[in-house]
């Protein structure tokens, strides 16, 4: 036997043995088998939710994408139309149109 619980049983006996396992489990070395199965479950069930929530948010870009491009085109044919004066508006170009990320 090596290392620290080798040392323990000829040094200490059974007891000491005990003592060191004690030790180790306060300290979080050891943990029931129980609790390390709720553990795993608990990170199954945040990955699930995580995987949800990013493919709702990438579906939310990409609407907000078609409706900034919907935006883009009535503005084009908002700035065309003549004003009931025969007068012309001077606009800010809106040539650029913000798309959602790919990926």
């Amino acid at each position: 036997m090596d290392g620290l619980a080798g040392q323990a049983l000829t040094v200490g006996g059974p007891w000491a043995l005990i003592a060191l396992a004690v030790v180790m489990m306060l300290r979080g070395d050891i943990v029931p088998r129980r609790s390390l199965d709720d553990a795993l479950r608990n990170v199954e069930r945040w990955e699930a939710a995580h995987s949800r929530s990013e493919e709702g948010r990438h579906e939310a870009l990409r609407q907000n994408a078609e409706m900034l491009e919907a935006v883009h085109a009535t503005n084009h044919v908002l700035a065309a139309l003549p004003l009931p004066s025969g007068r012309e508006v001077n606009h800010a170009p809106v040539d650029h149109v913000p798309t959602a990320p790919q990926g």
